[in-house]
């Protein structure tokens, strides 16, 4: 599934988004087209534990913005 800027999304697994954001998606928009970024895992001490490519979007939940949202943690909201 390929989300576009403007398409209305929620969370697909709110439990991963909340790990991430601490903040449950319910109905928020998507912002931009999908982009590639890194994502890194850091240990205490400062070192990587883990690097990897996701495609990611921005979007808005209600008045707060949300970046880098990973596109397999949300799915289209059917009306």
């Amino acid at each position: 599934m390929m989300l576009h800027k403007g398409d209305l999304v929620k969370g697909k697994d709110a439990e991963s988004i909340e790990n991430d954001y601490n903040y449950q998606i319910e109905a928020a928009v998507v912002l931009c087209d999908p982009y590639v970024t890194i994502v890194s895992q850091y240990t205490g001490d400062g070192n990587a534990l883990y690097s990897c490519e996701k495609i990611v979007v921005d979007i808005l939940c209600g008045e707060t913005f949300l970046g880098k949202v990973p596109i397999n943690a949300l799915e289209r909201y059917n009306t």
